[in-house]
């Protein structure tokens, strides 16, 4: 699934970071890995001082020289020793170069940190990132800046990595689906993973003409939708067969606060001993398409702002990529009609959905 993995560096050690997460992804997949660092040749090349001759070229050529020796000290590090690794030293505005590589050189997942810096003039990361978040049809797995949440990610651990799908109701939301289930089997090897799909509905207004006959049926038909989707996913046999599937309905007056404090806290869920959180957040993003959509742009960027932890996003043009392959071809072909019945945005009538939102 994860055949060519890119790896932005900086020269910084949080940006390094990202390196043994992508690793372990790749032994996983038999895939390879490319290290990139980007001079920005503006920004990073200090002017000469008032009275002072500087050969400008000379100082470029330098920094050239330095970047493409710091990425082979890279290449070299344990974490990557056994696996295909290039390296590219590259100049340009560091978040344009870097989606333009990934584009040219086929990437089917970008892993990095969300902060770093180098030098005097610092590129950070977390900038870069949101770029990237915001522009990458490319998944990409962002780890964050505070260590406690990656902790878990970065090194090796003895329990399996549990990731969070947060799922409205669309098959676009769907999409991410295989791609963090092979994450999480992938950083949770030998062990199997871990694939808890969290489902929200929005808490009915007082007065608002909701009945409550209505509200429960739209939880029922919530939870089919879920067991649907559960017993699609355990007969996919890579999926079923490489993590452990749980599901959680959620009634919310506010998603981002709702989808932070699950992905911090964890879920309720009958027969899973409690736990504080999960390691990883995954979400399809896409544009509204009505009332009944709230994985939008501007709710995913709150959720980004405000999480800890790590998160694996997939946008609009990667999501119909993954729509297109065989996980989606089998599950349209066979529930498409259940989807119909049982999906959130067939949960309800149009007025109750109105008055419920």
């Amino acid at each position: 699934m994860f055949q060519h993995i890119l790896v932005p560096l900086d020269g910084s050690l949080r940006a390094e970071r990202a390196i043994p997460v992508a690793a372990r992804i790749a032994w996983a997949s038999h895939g390879s890995i490319l290290l990139v660092r980007v001079l920005d040749t503006f920004t990073n090349v200090s002017w000469p001082m008032a009275g002072a001759s500087v050969d400008l070229s000379d100082a470029v050529g330098i920094k050239r020289a330095n970047v493409n020796a710091y990425l082979k000290q890279m290449a070299d590090v344990d974490a990557l020793r056994g696996l295909t690794v290039t390296t590219k030293a590259l100049e340009g505005q560091p978040a344009e170069t870097l989606l333009a590589v990934a584009q040219n050189m086929q990437i089917d997942l970008i892993v990095m940190s969300s902060h770093g810096h180098t030098g005097l003039k610092p590129w950070v990361l977390g900038s870069v990132a949101q770029f990237i978040e915001r522009h990458s049809t490319i998944l990409v797995l962002i780890l964050r800046d505070q260590a406690d949440p990656s902790q878990r990610l970065l090194h090796g651990m003895t329990e399996p990595i549990r990731v969070i799908v947060a799922l409205d109701g669309s098959p676009l939301s769907e999409a991410i689906l295989p791609a963090a289930a092979g994450v999480s089997s992938a950083l949770s090897l030998p062990l199997p993973g871990t694939l808890h799909m969290a489902m929200m509905l929005p808490e009915p207004l007082q007065g608002n003409g909701t009945t409550a006959g209505s509200y429960s049926m739209a939880i029922r038909s919530a939870q089919a939708y879920l067991n649907m989707l559960s017993q699609r996913l355990r007969r996919d046999a890579p999926i079923g067969l490489s993590v452990e599937i749980t599901s959680s309905i959620s009634l919310h007056s506010n998603v981002s606060e709702t989808l932070v404090k699950l992905a911090e806290i964890g879920a309720d869920m009958e027969g899973v001993s409690a736990f504080t959180g999960y390691d990883l957040v995954a979400v399809a993003v896409h544009g509204r398409e009505g009332v009944d959509r709230w994985l939008n742009p501007s709710v995913t960027e709150q959720v980004l702002d405000a999480t800890k932890v790590p998160v694996l996003v997939i946008r609009p043009g990667q999501v119909e990529a993954s729509m297109a392959g065989p996980w989606h071809r089998q599950s349209s072909a066979g529930t498409s009609s259940c989807l119909e019945r049982c999906g959130p945005h067939r949960l309800y009538g149009a007025q109750v959905l109105q008055d419920l939102f």
